[in-house]
């Protein structure tokens, strides 16, 4: 399938066209073809750094705002901008009070806008692909649980082979902030774990892998090793809820009334293994945490704040986590999956960004890592 879009001046053709990405998933994506030889046609053909104001102000929702980023005078911005309209035939932008607010044609743009820009960059980068030619900035969202050995790792590799990119990785506990964080253009990269991304506001990257999800225990629990693990015998024991890779899933046949609130996935595998739970049920404290919940309760979460609910004082609970987090944790010897089927389908490792970022060298250099390195 083929067609083309030729705005009304007739400057600049666009087309969807459809190729295959990283996960041979068919997608639409916008690129532009080329404009017409004629010489008084290429003298009105926008500019590049036109649109990338363009998306700048889109982005930040200011004149103002975009200038600075830019490193522009605000009136640059609006001649920009101007030009930009007159070239279209249509206002991208209009003002309400204070702030800007992006037009629906400008918002259809944007999406043309941000391929232009994604194209002519890659097209700079024709015959310079070596390492030592890979530059700029790579600002990488990774959701916390995924933070151990393994993207440590991964980082140190991509630092050393790719010097001259300016590294910067934040850590993002709640999985919905990190996606925000991916729409507000404060990462160019998220990796993050759980159910399956299906909006169309992000793009896959690379294909979804499979995350397996399994209920662990610590080696010493009385259903350690046994086969064939029963729903009646799962709900004689307590569960850690962590608030990750549960969407998607059928509930658990775990009591309420024996259910433990810790939202740190690290610390909810240490408690599984054994490694505080006497003392976190004898005393209320365990590493990280304080306060003196009654004899048969307790609940955290990461900032080690301890308070009560109904449960009891089992030492033997149970946490809902995938292998690939559970075989990078200190405690990992100490933990065995139960045999009790989860679905297989509830958690995924994703790498997203958003449709209207164009991959840079840095970043398709960190997919490449991630391909070979997870």
């Amino acid at each position: 399938m083929f067609s083309a879009i030729v705005f009304q001046n007739r400057k600049i053709s666009l087309a969807f066209f459809q190729y295959k990405r990283y996960n041979d998933d068919v997608k639409y994506f916008e690129v532009f073809l080329f404009y017409f030889i004629n010489s008084d046609i290429r003298k009105q053909f926008m500019e590049i750094r036109n649109l990338i104001t363009f998306t700048k102000v889109a982005e930040t929702q200011s004149l103002s705002k975009a200038a600075a980023a830019l490193g522009y005078a605000q009136s640059t911005v609006t001649m920009q901008m101007q030009q930009l309209e007159q070239e279209l035939g249509t206002q991208l932008y209009e003002r309400v009070g204070r702030q800007i607010r992006i037009t629906q044609t400008g918002q259809e743009f944007l999406t043309y806008a941000a391929a232009i820009i994604r194209m002519s960059e890659e097209a700079l980068m024709v015959g310079k692909q070596d390492n030592s030619t890979v530059t700029g900035s790579l600002r990488l969202g990774i959701l916390s649980p995924l933070a151990g050995p393994d993207i440590s790792s991964l980082l140190a590799q991509y630092l050393q082979k790719y010097p001259q990119v300016k590294l910067r990785v934040e850590t993002i506990q709640d999985p919905e902030l990190l996606l925000s964080h991916l729409r507000h253009n404060e990462v160019d990269l998220a990796l993050s774990l759980g159910s399956r991304y299906t909006g169309e506001d992000l793009i896959h990257a690379t294909e979804d892998q499979p995350a397996p999800l399994h209920l662990y225990v610590g080696k010493g629990h009385p259903l350690a090793g046994q086969q064939s693990v029963t729903p009646e015998e799962l709900s004689l024991y307590p569960f850690i809820r962590t608030g990750y890779f549960e969407a998607g899933l059928e509930a658990l046949p775990c009591a309420a009334s024996r259910q433990i609130q810790i939202s740190d996935p690290g610390l909810a595998l240490s408690v599984a293994a054994d490694h505080c739970t006497d003392r976190l049920f004898r005393t209320g404290k365990a590493d990280g945490m304080h306060g003196t919940p009654d004899a048969n309760t307790c609940t955290t979460d990461a900032t080690g704040t301890s308070s009560n609910v109904s449960g009891h004082a089992h030492t033997n609970a149970m946490v809902l986590a995938p292998e690939l987090i559970v075989r990078q944790h200190q405690a990992a010897e100490q933990l065995v999956p139960l045999d009790y089927e989860v679905s297989a389908s509830a958690c995924w490792l994703q790498v997203l960004y958003h449709r209207n970022k164009w991959l840079t060298g840095a970043m398709k250099a960190w997919l490449s890592s991630l391909e070979t390195g997870l």
